[in-house]
């Protein structure tokens, strides 16, 4: 997201902020409100959001109005502060934005205890914030509440990576596979972890099975070749590069850059100073959002 339209996007946060302050009043930030408004109807206040509440939340999501979902959130929860419906829509209205998510989906969390994906949604902006000890203590919540969860067990595979806990990661990725065996990046997870013990055979195959799936995957002809590089097929390796390179041509994405700087490094090892010296330029000239 570029610098200026993270403030366009701060400025209609604030603006619908002080606009929805100044609706509810002195009352806006508290559970208050409902109490007098029951004194006022003599009936008892609502617990937690009304169907419609849910239903324009949900809208906002749906049509990507990410700065309007964090305004009528935040304005609902003035009311309900204690729903965890609320809570996850402000969450993943402030991780769509590019904002801190963890405190708001940690709220959810807490509140919907039972909600398998409100606790592998938590796991998730944890992984991405690089807590990685807690992202998998919530995905491991969300495997106790619904167990064949595939989505979980991929996620936690990737972070029991990240932990150095391989052997777990592998079989949280097999899990995964056994649960949702089309999903590409499923098998590319496993074709890492496998790579990092050292089956770098196993890990090719892992590779080809996420070709097979889907033949445009960067990412599978990225790690594809850098495996048969350990394994000194060098040609086969430069001739993965090469397609990942031009399926990702024309693109400014983390994939391409991956690439890059990949190939970038695979050509110094071979002595091509100048069109590694390229490649790099050419990683470097992007900017990813």
């Amino acid at each position: 997201m570029s610098l200026s339209i993270g403030l366009r996007l701060r400025k209609v946060v604030h603006k619908l902020r002080s606009e929805l302050l100044r609706a509810f009043g002195r009352h806006a930030n508290s559970a208050k409100w409902q109490e007098d408004l029951a004194e006022e109807t003599g009936q008892a206040p609502r617990e937690d959001l009304a169907v419609d509440d849910m239903n324009d939340l949900a809208v906002l999501f749906r049509e990507q109005r990410y700065a309007e979902l964090e305004g009528r959130a935040s304005a609902l929860l003035g009311q309900f502060p204690s729903s965890g419906f609320a809570w996850q829509a402000l969450g993943v209205s402030h991780q769509m934005q590019g904002k801190n998510a963890v405190p708001a989906l940690r709220r959810a969390a807490e509140l919907l205890p039972d909600d398998a994906q409100v606790q592998n949604n938590l796991g998730e902006v944890l992984k991405g914030a690089r807590q990685f000890d807690e992202a998998a203590a919530s995905y491991g919540r969300a495997l106790t509440i619904q167990p064949d969860l595939a989505e979980a067990h991929r996620s936690l595979g990737s972070v029991l990576r990240a932990l150095g806990r391989l052997d777990e990661a592998a079989s949280s990725y097999r899990r995964a596979i056994e649960l949702a065996p089309n999903f590409p990046a499923t098998h590319i997870g496993l074709g890492n972890a496998l790579r990092d013990m050292g089956k770098s055979y196993d890990a090719e195959t892992c590779f080809r099975r996420a070709l097979e799936i889907d033949p445009s995957s960067a990412d599978a002809l990225i790690d594809l070749g850098l495996v048969l590089n350990d394994l000194g097929r060098v040609d086969e390796a430069d001739a993965s590069y090469l397609k990942a390179l031009e399926i990702t041509s024309g693109e400014v994405s983390s994939v391409s850059q991956r690439i890059s700087l990949v190939y970038a490094a695979f050509l110094k090892e071979r002595g091509l100073t100048k069109e590694s010296a390229y490649h790099y330029q050419k990683a470097f000239s992007e900017v990813v959002c």
